[in-house]
């Protein structure tokens, strides 16, 4: 590139001038509202209830009047001979199987009174 080039490709960089700094227009300080004076509370009428409203404390169901005898998973061997004897014969029926902290038991229902 020749010399006269250089100087036609070099273009003058214009002079930045910091900006001013605008101060900050003040926010008018507003006076909080004065609240009305405060009304005292009513206390509500106590209204009486007829009778035909009362609830009964009494439970909607009835206990089941199924007997259930439980034994323990780590029973002595005698009781669990006994136990599965009476299932045999049909005295017994195995309902459900628990577990009680590190107790595990056995619930068998009752049949013949």
């Amino acid at each position: 590139m020749s010399a006269e080039r250089k100087k036609a490709d070099k273009k003058p960089v214009p002079k930045l001038e910091p900006k001013k700094r605008v101060e900050p227009t003040p926010v008018p300080k507003v006076e909080p509202k004065k609240r009305g004076e405060v009304k005292p509370v009513i206390p509500l009428i106590e209204k009486k209830v007829s009778a035909s409203f009362i609830v009964d404390d009494e439970p909607k169901t009835k206990r089941s009047e199924n007997k259930y005898v439980r034994i323990a998973y780590d029973a002595k061997p005698e009781e669990k001979k006994e136990f599965s004897e009476k299932v045999q014969k049909g005295e017994l029926k195995l309902a459900c199987y628990a577990v009680d902290g590190d107790k595990a038991y056995y619930y068998y229902l009752v049949t013949k009174k």
